[in-house]
């Protein structure tokens, strides 16, 4: 018996000797020279193998490195000697002694001795896998076919209009509208002429087959589910199935759990999910096993927990899924799950208690009404027609009022009766005291505002409910930069949120054209006489007071237009450039379509005439193209100005998703 041993083990160690005899005697990696900015290799320690003499340097696979020359690319060895020499424009990868390199646009496929097995004819190509795969999706004339490397013969003909790959063993392959599954082993379709195809999870896909029918398939092409369903959808982690306007459960992997009888199957909460069938539900775990009670219910309702309310003929109660038990049963109650699901509201008796479901017993206020879908921290409780807000776990009682209004900060209400208003927090704090008749919320990126008024008089706080600014303004418009914009007897001024004044209230309007969110930002446009200025948040005046209109364009920018045209200013009131334009619009991604001599072009944010006027019209540039009319037919535009699509189409349209397109006849 020692023998057989002894030779399997000497077979395996020369397999693994064989094996390493591919790769190079020492592990090396690319590593840049600091001084040089050139890649050579590098060994474990840090030695140089191979000297810095590339531009770029991918590392080795086997014995086998792509390297960048200048402009071109190539293979080197293990002793950095270019065994493919660099006249490629691209090298996507290479392993097991071959790669497919690009020449002149199109690609071929070389290998390790400088040879080009297949010639640069194809338009494209997608590997399969770029380390070990030896299949190639190519692409010639329009058309797909795959290939092996290994022998540079076709595995599935040069027939598809466009393909993508769903793992290393099978993809989409798309023509005349319909969709095949092909197994790249030996280029068999599995599935012919798919309508549609959908991927619910990493490895399951459903399919339509061309009579409407769905089935779903893998990512190895094995098929899953036969295509005998009106619907297929995914209920995590099970799959949903309808025929015939029944549903029933799947395993991703096609078990049946439920078979196809209910009208409906909620979606899985915490394990479970409630199947209605002849007007009465049931509870399954993911399993299929029943979990609910042997009662006849009515409705269901399932939280987190694994808890679930049950309506029964005859009784209300909530329902402990593992346990398979009663938690709270009753006969004359109705029980509602809170928002966060911690603790339910129950209405008993024309009375609402509330019970924490982590405990599993009521705490001890009862209550005439409860706003159940409120924050855990904020919820409103009535008691003889006026509100408190409570908290969870503790639901302790505050003071009352006659209302409480949700406010867009989720952590405040506002509080108080018909005629008064303050801010209260979570158990009932009081931010601000109920003394206003109206408040406001402002809110910018990093900060929020809360303006008071009372006898027709603004004040300032912030959201802590500290006073910034005394009530002696009649209007207040907080502003970036711990600046604000006050009204005080019918004119404007400036003032730092530290009480200190800026600007006297001289000014007979201030505009405020820039906002972040709520709050103003500068430069301001102050209106005086007449004439008008920017101003920025020190309360600088940055223009000179003219009778000219001030428009901001966004991303820092501003034109001033006069009765001659408009030119260009940045946020500090700098000219920016000398052109004077006929017409401008606003930036967008850096740029500005303006029409100068009667034609359109674009400028950065320097007023360069970075794209010549020589289009009649254009549209701004978003995603990193705009687009052009030039002789009568539209074009896209690189941001480079360069032609991305020459122009051919008569218009530009949105499509369903809102983007811009070119109409082409």
């Amino acid at each position: 018996m020692k023998k057989p041993f002894l030779i399997l083990f000497i077979n395996v160690l020369g397999i693994g000797l064989m094996a390493q005899s591919f790769d190079c005697e020492e592990e090396l990696f690319p590593k840049k020279d600091k001084k040089t900015r050139l890649f050579g290799y590098v060994n474990a320690i840090g030695e140089y193998r191979v000297p810095p003499k590339f531009l770029t340097a991918k590392p080795f696979v086997g014995r086998n490195a792509i390297v960048q020359e200048g402009k071109m690319f190539g293979i080197i060895n293990c002793e950095g000697v270019l065994v493919l020499p660099a006249d490629y424009t691209e090298i996507s990868s290479f392993s097991n002694g071959k790669g497919w390199v690009k020449s002149n646009g199109l690609w071929g496929l070389a290998d390790a001795k400088g040879r080009l097995l297949i010639k640069p004819i194809y338009e494209e190509i997608k590997e399969i896998n770029t380390f070990s795969g030896t299949a190639t999706w190519v692409k010639k004339a329009g058309h797909w076919g795959l290939m092996n490397k290994e022998n540079g013969r076709f595995i599935v003909n040069l027939q598809y209009e466009d393909i993508s790959n769903i793992s290393d063993s099978a993809g989409i392959a798309r023509k005349l509208g319909m969709q095949d599954l092909v197994y790249y082993g030996d280029g068999r379709v599995i599935i012919s002429e798919m309508k549609r195809v959908n991927r619910l999870t990493q490895n399951l896909f459903v399919y339509q087959n061309k009579e409407g029918k769905f089935g779903a398939f893998n990512s190895l092409a094995f098929i899953i589910i036969r295509p005998d369903w009106d619907t297929i959808k995914l209920s995590i982690p099970l799959v949903m199935v309808k025929k015939e306007n029944k549903y029933g459960l799947k395993t991703l992997k096609g078990k049946e759990v439920l078979e196809p009888k209910y009208d409906k199957i909620s979606n899985f909460t915490d394990g479970y999910c409630a199947a209605r069938k002849d007007n009465l539900w049931y509870i399954y775990s993911t399993s299929g096993a029943i979990a609910s009670p042997p009662n006849e219910i009515l409705f269901s309702k399932i939280g987190k927990g694994a808890k679930a309310i049950i309506y029964t003929k005859d009784l209300c109660g909530l329902w402990d899924l593992k346990q398979r038990k009663w938690i709270l049963e009753g006969k004359k109650q109705s029980i509602i799950f809170s928002l966060s699901q911690n603790w339910v509201s129950i209405f008993d008796s024309g009375k609402f208690k509330i019970l924490d479901l982590s405990k599993g017993v009521p705490v001890e206020q009862i209550y005439d009404s409860l706003s159940s879908q409120d924050s855990d921290q904020m919820v409103r409780a009535y008691k003889n027609n006026k509100v408190t807000i409570t908290s969870y776990p503790s639901f302790s009682e505050g003071t009352y009022f006659e209302s409480a209004i949700p406010t867009k900060l989720e952590k405040y209400f506002l509080a108080g009766d018909e005629q008064n208003y303050g801010l209260i927090s979570a158990n009932n704090k009081l931010i601000i005291d109920v003394k206003y008749q109206k408040i406001t919320i402002l809110s910018g990126k990093n900060e929020n505002y809360i303006v008071p008024e009372s006898n027709k008089k603004q004040s300032l706080f912030d959201e802590s409910g500290k006073i910034i600014l005394n009530p002696e303004f009649s209007k207040i418009y907080p502003g970036v930069k711990q600046t604000t914009i006050y009204v005080k007897e019918s004119k404007w001024g400036i003032v730092k949120n530290t009480g200190e004044i800026l600007i006297e209230p001289k000014f007979d309007s201030i505009t405020t054209p820039k906002k972040e969110f709520d709050l103003v930002d500068f430069p301001v446009i102050g209106w005086k006489k007449g004439k008008v200025q920017l101003i920025d948040e020190k309360g600088v005046s940055i223009t000179e007071p003219e009778k000219v209109d001030w428009i901001s364009l966004g991303e820092g920018a501003w034109a001033k237009k006069t009765k001659d045209g408009y030119s260009l200013f940045n946020n500090s009131g700098n000219a920016q450039g000398s052109l004077l334009f006929e017409q401008i619009e606003a930036f967008q991604e850096g740029s500005a379509p303006v029409k100068l001599g009667g034609n359109w072009g674009f400028i950065n944010l320097y007023g360069k005439l970075n794209i010549p006027n020589q289009f009649e019209q254009v549209l701004s540039y978003k995603s990193g193209l705009a687009y052009a009319k030039q002789n009568g037919k539209w074009g896209v535009l690189k941001k480079n100005g360069a032609w991305l699509i020459k122009p051919i189409g008569i218009g530009v349209e949105l499509d369903e998703d809102g983007k811009r397109k070119l109409v082409i006849p």
